[in-house]
Order: C-alpha cells, then structure tokens, then sequence
C-alpha cells in the first residue's frame, strides 16, 4: 500500500494542473507567424458563404451599381443573407423587403423581379437588382 505525504499529494496535484494547462493551448496558433495571412483571411472570409458562394458576388454587384446613400430594400430567402448584405453594402442605407416602398432600389436574390414599378437595372450571380420608379 502506498501512502503519499502532503509534499507528494501537491507535487501529483501541481503536476495534473501542468498536464491540463499544456493540454488546454491550441499549439496551431504557434504556427501563425510562419503560416501566410493572405490565404488564411480569404479562406475565412469565405466561411460565412459557403453555402450560397455566388451572394457575396451578387452583393459587389449591387454595390457596383448603386450610388452611397442609396436606400437598398433587400429580398432575401434566408435571414443571415440580409445581415450578411450589410457588410458588403457600407455607405447605403437598407431595410427589409416589407419596408420597399421607402427604398430607391431593391436587391432580390436568388429571385426574379416581378414588380410593374420597378425597372431592371442589372441582372447576375442568381440576382436583380431594381430601380423603383416612384
């Protein structure tokens, strides 16, 4: 049978808290320095689009296309879509499909514009984007 001092009780402790703090480090972060940042940043940029990787497209379209200041209202199926759209669509001001009247311009992806009071202004990546003619 074996019995452990206080001195041996805290050196097995002191020694499991060693093990879980080095288990603990994400050791790939000590490849960061070497690793080169360009494709690590256009990989994670791509990450919130992988799946519909034409939107962000769509989205430089539209900014393309419309001047800053511009009241964008956007038609989007999926929620994020429409958060996503306000990182790509700085300067423009943009609201949801149920606030179009107030728009100058409104952005439907993936779907076609139907609208007699909106003209065509571009068409790409799956998308339109209209013009209201008020």
């Amino acid at each position: 049978m074996c019995v452990m001092d206080g001195r041996g009780r805290r050196r097995l402790f002191s020694a499991l808290i060693a093990l879980m703090a080095i288990g603990s480090v994400n050791w790939t972060l000590f490849s960061l320095p070497f690793t080169n940042l360009g494709e690590l940043r256009a990989t994670v940029a791509q990450v919130p689009d992988r799946a519909a990787p034409a939107y962000p497209h769509f989205l430089e379209g539209v900014r393309a296309r419309t001047p800053a200041g511009a009241t964008i209202a956007i038609a989007v199926p999926r929620p994020y879509a429409y958060y996503r759209a306000s990182y790509f669509l700085t300067g423009r001001t943009l609201v949801p499909l149920s606030n179009a009247k107030d728009a100058d311009y409104v952005a439907q992806w993936p779907m076609p514009s139907g609208s007699p009071e909106l003209n065509v202004v571009w068409r790409g990546y799956g998308g339109v984007l209209a013009k209201r003619t008020r």
